[in-house]
């Protein structure tokens, strides 16, 4: 097991020295540089703006406003953008911030980095693995949603230098984008949460979207491992390609035959592991959270921890904003409760939310649904499913948000049980919340451009 070291976090500092090492040139100016950032709307005084080009934007031309804003340095691949001597013209702005990120990584060279990607569950298991390793060790975390080919390398570019684990999220909008992020990312440790539907538009099919997935296992150290979803239709593709690859693999799941079989789920966990059956608790009930937890689990037992130590600390976890996390408001004398899992959807997690309301006791159970977004061709059919899901659950009142096109699908479903809206306002909130009584409880569920996270900000 690893020891554990408690010390002041140090920071890799951005120098002069650094960035000329990096960018092999000598013409740096002397400044106190802050953090790095590629958005000028968010610069702060001796930040580096790094001018990165995107399929719809180039930020070569926001430079002059990054500077405007006290960036000491803006980095640019455009030489008609250059303005001054704080303008440094490079090559390539994305592998520049790629070498940075890289370079620090390097010198940091934390024990063990763990990367995480899969349909659903991404930040959550990195956000509870971080809190539970956090306990016992110096760890770190990718902010925010940082986990695109612009994002990871500004992720590494935050970790301290004495930190054991570095976590981070692996993200993908195409074919080839996790194999590049993986192999830039080199994981000792790899976390496979789900294949499922989610974005499934922007691939051929199922099978394309599988092979997307199974891609981090490209970028894995060889000697490395590999933690899936044993309950997975793709789990021999995983562990054979794992196994290809000198890999070791180690599977979570429901059935009897995954390393990690989750026996009993809910707030009172019985899990059977390679070191016998553990039994803990969690403060959140649902079958994806008991799920998440396992995982966690599973990575300590990976890295050679002692399981029991941490066991205590699973009572501390939660929902986050926007993924399941349990609201609870008083409005016009009635106490409700909002199931905010706002912030996106997949046709898998939007059942396994709605089982989640059927199962609450409330006096009201309510369903605002959004549109699932990025479905392509099989737009119409997965959103046949769960209006069918809805119409047999036992719920007062549905309200789906989306667009008219599909209102057929959901009326003639679920008929008199629904009323559909295009967006989301303060005038529909208003409609939705006529129907609440005294313990009501909400379901927000849908694609994060459907913005029902304007439903919790209306209610504070």
């Amino acid at each position: 097991m690893f020891h554990i070291l408690f010390c002041p976090i140090r920071f890799v500092k951005i120098t002069k020295k650094l960035l000329e090492n990096v960018l092999d040139i000598n013409n740096i100016p002397d400044a106190d540089f802050g953090n790095i950032s590629i958005d000028s709307r968010t610069i702060q005084k001796s930040d580096i703006f790094i001018a990165i080009k995107g399929k719809n934007f180039d930020g070569n031309l926001f430079a002059k406003e990054a500077l405007s804003k006290g960036a000491a340095i803006a980095i640019i691949d455009n030489k008609d953008c250059l303005l001054n001597e704080n303008t440094i013209l490079v090559g390539n702005s994305l592998e520049f911030l790629k070498d940075i990120g890289k370079y620090i990584k390097d010198t940091v060279a934390p024990r063990k980095i763990i990367a995480i990607t899969g349909s659903v569950g991404k930040t959550t298991t990195k956000t509870w693995l971080k809190q539970i390793l956090s306990k016992e060790f110096s760890s770190f975390s990718s902010p925010k949603n940082y986990n695109t080919i612009y994002g990871l390398p500004i992720s590494l570019s935050l970790m301290p230098e004495n930190v054991d684990f570095g976590i981070f999220e692996l993200g993908t909008n195409k074919q080839g984008e996790i194999a590049e992020l993986s192999k830039y990312l080199s994981p000792d440790i790899g976390i496979l949460t789900n294949i499922y539907e989610a974005h499934i538009g922007r691939f051929e099919d199922k099978n394309a979207l599988a092979k997307e997935k199974l891609s981090l296992i490209d970028g894995i150290k060889s000697g490395g491992l590999l933690i899936y979803d044993g309950d997975s239709q793709f789990k021999d593709a995983i562990k054979n390609k794992a196994k290809s690859q000198n890999i070791k693999s180690v599977s979570v799941g429901f059935n009897d035959d995954c390393d990690f079989y989750i026996k009993e789920y809910g707030n009172k966990i019985a899990l059977e592991t390679p070191v016998g059956e553990i039994k803990y608790n969690i403060s959140v009930s649902g079958k994806r959270f008991s799920y998440i937890s396992a995982t966690v689990i599973a990575t300590l037992y990976s890295i050679s921890c002692k399981i029991d130590m941490f066991l205590e600390y699973f009572t501390e976890l939660s929902a986050l904003d926007g993924r399941g996390k349990i609201n609870e408001f008083l409005y016009d004398k009635n106490k409700i409760q909002i199931i905010d899992d706002s912030y996106n959807a997949s046709p898998n997690a939007v059942l396994a939310a709605i089982e989640i309301l059927e199962s609450k006791e409330n006096s009201r159970k309510i369903a605002v649904i959004g549109q699932m977004k990025d479905l392509g061709k099989l737009e119409e059919y997965y959103h046949k499913i769960i209006a069918l899901k809805l119409f047999n659950a036992n719920l007062d009142f549905i309200f789906f948000i989306g667009e008219k096109k599909l209102w057929d699908i959901f009326c003639n479903i679920c008929k008199e049980k629904i009323i559909c809206f295009e967006e989301i306002n303060n005038s529909v909130i208003e409609k939705i919340l006529q129907t609440m009584g005294n313990m009501s409880v909400v379901l927000l569920k849908g694609s994060r451009s459907v913005g029902l996270e304007k439903f919790i900000e209306y209610l504070k």
